[in-house]
């Protein structure tokens, strides 16, 4: 797939004209994170770019929450990931191979026009620790409903900030 900053993104928009954020497995055991802000600021997209910014992983009922703040431009995120969406074959391969490169795109929500992209490599710990929060939720749940309650409740009991004060954060500069 290619993509290029002030194109359209090469992938639907799941929830136009609404901020969201969702986590996508990849091959090589690494992930991207689609980050859809609706007519982003040119403060958001330069953090984006290049701006300092702490994530982590927050666990709630076995589902993992990819958390992440940006302190220059006061935004905070959260992607839970419902590992049973994905083929089986593929999260078994995913869960044992020892990427760590994570894309973090940043999508107009109300365009679909990516706006920026950034390569980051994850602290190897991080990844530990969420790939493992990824297979205690495969022992736990049988059911992708199961997962979407739970990721209700988690959303329910918790709110992003919350989430991010009960994670060991990792810290990305320029």
């Amino acid at each position: 797939m290619i993509y290029e900053v002030s194109k359209p993104f090469p992938e639907p928009n799941p929830s136009p004209n609404k901020d969201t954020f969702r986590l996508q497995t990849l091959e090589g055991g690494a992930f991207n994170i689609l980050s859809y802000l609706c007519s982003p600021s040119a403060e958001e997209i330069e953090a984006w770019r290049q701006g300092t910014f702490r994530y982590g992983v927050f666990r709630y009922e076995d589902v993992p929450f990819f958390v992440a703040q940006f302190d220059e431009i006061e935004l905070e995120y959260d992607a839970p990931l419902n590992v049973l969406k994905i083929q089986a074959d593929r999260v078994e391969q995913w869960l044992a191979d020892q990427g760590n490169a994570v894309l973090f795109f940043l999508i107009d929500a109300d365009t679909n026009i990516l706006k920026a992209q950034r390569l980051i490599g994850m602290e190897p710990e991080f990844m530990q620790v969420f790939k493992r929060m990824c297979a205690e939720q495969i022992k736990s749940y049988r059911e992708i409903e199961e997962v979407e309650r739970a990721i209700e409740r988690g959303y329910h009991n918790h709110s992003t900030s919350d989430m991010l004060k009960h994670s060991k954060l990792y810290m990305v500069s320029r």
